[in-house]
């Protein structure tokens, strides 16, 4: 026959081991957390680093990403690389291509195609950019992606994600010299001449 005490016993070793897997499932899921968010500053310092590049040129795009880029297309106005593999954010990658201009060498348009996903695309941009401007997916192709776009002077950046998948899977930064501003006080136009009188 089993005493009262040793019930009790029993018992108090039962409850300090479903407390303990209490904690633990707790400390578990709070680690998973934040090694999220950690996940998504690394991402987003990862974007600022790569558009704060004061002139894009082939080494630059090499040394930040881990890449090696070829010749992939040429014409009158573009010159185009391409790579295949490289890391970002510490993700691997699945394709890098870098368009420049050849009469303005500033301008040049970079797209990283993520081999790995990124952060969650929601929680990613209601935490760092809640101004972001939405392009949503077409539902009638599963190669579509959802754009979220900011504009940051030069700069145009894109996150997006295929049209079913929850992270982001493209990177998209362009630098585009700002046209010329037209002053709002400028000075009116001369008066047209006056058209003489055949009489």
């Amino acid at each position: 026959m089993v005493s009262m005490h040793h019930r009790r016993g029993r018992g108090d070793g039962s409850g300090r081991a479903w407390l303990a897997f209490g904690v633990g499932l707790a400390l578990w899921a709070g680690s998973g957390a934040a090694a999220a968010a950690d996940a998504g500053t690394a991402f987003k310092q990862a974007i600022d680093s790569l558009a704060a590049g004061a002139y894009w040129s082939k080494p630059f795009v090499e040394n930040t990403l881990s890449a090696r880029l070829v010749p992939d297309w040429e014409n009158e106005y573009t010159l185009a690389y391409k790579a295949e593999s490289g890391r970002f954010a510490g993700l691997r990658i699945k394709e890098v291509e870098l368009r420049c201009s050849k009469r303005r060498a500033r301008d040049c348009l970079l797209s990283i195609d993520l081999a790995e996903p990124g952060p969650p695309n929601m929680a990613f941009v209601r935490k760092f950019w809640p101004q972001a401007v939405p392009t949503p997916a077409s539902p009638h192709s599963r190669f579509s992606h959802e754009y979220w776009t900011i504009e940051r002077g030069p700069e145009r950046i894109s996150v997006s994600n295929q049209y079913d998948a929850p992270r982001i899977t493209r990177v998209t930064i362009a630098h585009e010299t700002e046209l010329p501003q037209i002053p709002m006080d400028s000075p009116p136009a001369p008066p047209l001449p006056r058209v003489p009188d055949s009489r």
